[in-house]
């Protein structure tokens, strides 16, 4: 199955879960820097793989940071923007007031443009014969721009490739260790796990909202037939307050995992005012 969805009750206690032994050495990513901190704070030890920010791989210079961090490339894109619209207006195809109107959120324009590229959405996909001038407008340079070198979103690597940068962020974990010499040993323990896995599998935690670009390479590494394993916290008797977690993955049309273990997030007995309020 390429896509698998885990969820757990307690945070304190995810190394209880009946899933732990099976993605415990699998690299982890997570949806920011303060949940990485977190799980190791928390599981130690138990977390025995890599595991960092999932938008160190995203926009790693070997994968898509070409495209997501590379200012010089958006100017370019601008520009090339800019040189079309002065275009239209020079041949009479604008007016000036739409020429002003375009120059002023070129921003934007830009941004969609971007946008579409990311999600792969083809120009040919788009019926703009019923649009507005706006519609129309955008519909021809998305065309345009996914017909020049410039507007190209880089190749996923391989996943071959994709294993040594994993790799390579594992050693990187060691170098920015600045905890205990426990911590600095499990971060040097987790290269060599890493090296060793098959990369057949990866786990994502606590992504609220997937960037374009996120999904892009998952739904890539999906294809070259790696399992990503989606896991976040969830509580059952508060399904409203956690609905959102729904709605966000049930885009994957692939049935949920509850923890069968630990089935209930227990309150601890001894609770300091922070932790009270937390959970109130």
């Amino acid at each position: 199955m390429p896509f698998k969805i885990y969820t757990y009750e307690d945070p304190y206690k995810l190394d209880k879960a009946d899933f732990w032994d099976e993605i415990s050495s699998m690299p982890h990513f997570c949806g920011s820097r303060t949940l990485v901190n977190g799980l190791k704070d928390v599981l130690g030890d138990n977390i025995k793989g890599l595991i960092c920010p999932l938008d160190e791989l995203v926009e790693h210079e070997e994968v898509y940071k070409q495209w997501t961090d590379n200012i010089s490339l958006r100017v370019q894109q601008y520009s090339y923007l800019s040189t079309a619209f002065k275009s239209f207006l020079e041949k009479r195809k604008i007016s000036k007031p739409f020429h002003m109107a375009l120059t002023q959120n070129q921003n934007h324009f830009l941004e969609a443009i971007r946008l579409f590229v990311e999600l792969d959405i083809k120009a040919s996909a788009i019926d703009g014969n019923k649009g507005n001038t706006e519609q129309k407008l955008f519909v021809y340079m998305l065309k345009r721009a996914q017909e020049t070198p410039l507007f190209n979103f880089p190749n996923t690597p391989s996943r071959e490739k994709l294993k040594e940068i994993v790799v390579t962020l594992a050693k990187k974990e060691v170098d920015e260790c600045t905890g205990t010499q426990q911590k600095v040993k499990r971060c040097e323990r987790a290269i060599g796990i890493t090296s060793q896995q098959d990369f057949s599998a990866i786990v994502v935690h606590g992504v609220h909202q997937f960037t374009p670009v996120q999904l892009r390479l998952l739904l890539a590494m999906e294809k070259m037939g790696m399992t990503i394993i989606f896991l976040f916290n969830y509580q059952k008797k508060y399904s409203q307050i956690y609905s959102s977690w729904n709605d966000i993955y049930g885009c994957f049309d692939v049935p949920i995992h509850h923890d069968s273990v630990i089935t209930e997030y227990q309150m601890p007995t001894m609770q300091n005012p922070s932790n009270a309020l937390a959970c109130a």
